[in-house]
């Protein structure tokens, strides 16, 4: 699923209903036994409220783990991402 508009609404504060359509969708994904695998613009601000989506089975967020990696390294960026999305 892309998340693409929910991650540039996140960052004016006005992403609520993009969110919602995000968790409707997530929900008859599993109705219809699909797996939903979720991302695009997805980062350590907004991932959050993606992760808290049961039905989201999966997080595509190589793009950011790879450029933060370049500032912080790939292991320190992997943990602090696992305890964004595990917290």
């Amino acid at each position: 699923m892309h998340t693409g508009k929910y991650a540039n609404l996140y960052k004016t504060n006005d992403y609520k209903k993009e969110l919602g359509k995000i968790k409707d969708s997530a929900k008859l994904c599993n109705d219809l036994g699909l797996k939903c695998h979720a991302g695009h613009g997805l980062n350590f601000e907004n991932v959050k409220k993606i992760a808290e989506i049961d039905q989201v089975v999966e997080l595509n967020v190589g793009h950011f783990i790879v450029g933060h990696s370049v500032f912080v390294g790939l292991e320190k960026t992997i943990k602090d991402f696992m305890i964004i999305i595990n917290d």
